[in-house]
């Protein structure tokens, strides 16, 4: 699979403005893990994640990740996880260390625009007595969880069927 289609099937809602971040396996990854320079030219940056053999693409928007680092209780929340305050790429570095050093940090639910209520009780269950399960497991507010979800999943409908009918990434991708 190309890096195009990988976007287009996992990264559509931060393609359209709509998610701080997307996660991305590399896994079946046909050629470069580079986003093109028209997509981040528009506002679309990403991380490479990797331990090991393990690579994950996280792709964000940095406006969007600094609101969302930025919000006091989910600045509190990784604070509390040991993550020093600082600007966007700094809590990035932090995250693609831990990644690296210890495995899959959970805590990174925060960069992916997932409420923190959710991501501090998975954390806090060890991913267990979630009350629904989506892209990702809810222990709140179930109505904003599936709200949120519903939205991410019709702008991915939406991209995809649009990539299919052969419209460039670069058209689907709103300037930030």
């Amino acid at each position: 699979m190309s890096l195009e289609e990988l976007l287009i099937t996992h990264a559509s809602p931060t393609l359209g403005g709509v998610k701080p971040a997307s996660l991305i396996s590399l896994c079946h990854l046909e050629g470069d893990d580079e986003l093109p320079m028209s997509i981040r030219m528009k506002g679309v940056s990403s991380l490479l994640l990797q331990r090991g053999r393990c690579r994950l693409l996280l792709v964000y928007r940095e406006r969007m990740l600094n609101e969302v680092l930025g919000n006091e209780r989910n600045a509190t929340f990784l604070s509390a996880r040991g993550y020093r305050q600082g600007d966007t790429a700094s809590m990035l570095s932090q995250l693609a260390m831990r990644f690296s050093e210890e495995g899959f940090p959970h805590e990174i639910g925060v960069f992916l625009g997932y409420p923190l209520d959710d991501v501090a009780a998975f954390i806090e269950n060890g991913g267990r007595n979630a009350i629904a399960t989506g892209m990702w497991k809810v222990y709140g507010n179930k109505q904003e969880a599936e709200e949120l979800q519903a939205g991410w999943m019709e702008c991915s409908r939406v991209y995809i069927g649009c990539f299919r009918k052969g419209i460039s990434i670069e058209r689907l991708c709103v300037t930030a």
